[in-house]
């Protein structure tokens, strides 16, 4: 990933542990054994991510 997609990524997910008061997120590829299923954010990331781009 370029380094400014990564930027605005990590923009993206520190506003929604903002806004739904998480405490702790992990990236699921580096090393995290089992997670439930709910507890993947990664599709309210992208669809955040997108409607901030689509704002600008």
């Amino acid at each position: 990933m370029g380094q400014k997609l990564v930027i605005e990524i990590m923009d993206v997910v520190k506003k929604l542990a903002e806004e739904n008061k998480y405490t702790l997120i992990l990236e699921k590829r580096q090393g995290v054994i089992y997670t439930q299923d709910a507890l993947d954010i990664t599709g309210k990331v992208v669809e955040k991510y997108n409607s901030q781009k689509a704002k600008k």
